[in-house]
């Protein structure tokens, strides 16, 4: 994913700028949004999870199941994977599989519905 990687697309809203509970970045995505999320391992509260080399991937959301606290965000994204060139927009979107992955998951807000 190039286009993340390499700052190719500036995206919308980036983990890096949120906090935790309805301050993390999850809590401010739509159905519809097209998101960048971290998939094969990552991190929960310094928790390594998964076992594959990490890499950046897009999705197209659904459904956004979520549940705040003032720290924490637990649930579900679910979506559709798609492909997003190097200037940021999407070629196209696999609606026949679904996804899901975790609010810790994502990485950027790259478009958004609202």
């Amino acid at each position: 994913a190039a286009w993340l990687a390499y700052g190719l697309v500036a995206p919308r809203r980036s983990h890096l700028e949120a906090g935790r509970g309805v301050d993390h970045i999850s809590a401010e995505i739509d159905e519809g949004d097209i998101v960048a999320y971290q998939a094969g391992s990552w991190e929960v509260d310094g928790v390594a999870i998964g076992s594959e080399p990490p890499r950046i991937e897009a999705a197209q959301v659904t459904v956004v199941q979520l549940v705040f606290t003032h720290n924490c965000e637990h649930g579900w994204i679910y979506g559709h994977p798609c492909v997003v060139d190097d200037a940021g927009s999407v070629v196209s979107v696999d609606e026949a599989q679904e996804i899901q992955f975790g609010p810790e998951q994502v990485r950027s807000i790259l478009t958004s519905t609202t």
